[in-house]
């Protein structure tokens, strides 16, 4: 089976992905009010090259940010798990994680 990825334009570039994740919490500490993005791009040769920029989405009373979780070196996001638990509202967004896939050059 081949699987065949879409690299197509967004504000990063081409063969942008995600590698990190920030998120920010309200007040009481108990639910997600925000998050920024940081990222890698993949360069013709293979090599993975940090992008200088982020992206964030921080809504009202997004007064703590977390330590950031990032892929490792040599590794891009390849899918996220967000964590929902006993919040102020029911299944309140609390946490979130990233799976992370090496990037390796076939020749």
């Amino acid at each position: 089976m081949l699987f065949i990825a879409d690299f197509g334009d967004h504000a990063f570039g081409e063969k942008a992905f995600i590698s990190g994740v920030n998120v920010c919490l309200n007040r009481s500490g108990d639910k997600v009010n925000g998050w920024t993005l940081t990222g890698r791009k993949i360069e013709p040769d293979g090599r993975l090259i940090d992008l200088t920029s982020s992206t964030n989405a921080a809504r009202p009373n997004c007064d703590e940010y977390q330590e950031a979780i990032n892929c490792p070196a040599g590794e891009v996001a390849t899918a996220a798990m967000v964590h929902y638990g006993p919040g102020a509202e029911r299944q309140s967004w609390i946490g979130m994680a990233l799976q992370c896939r090496a990037v390796r050059v076939k020749s």
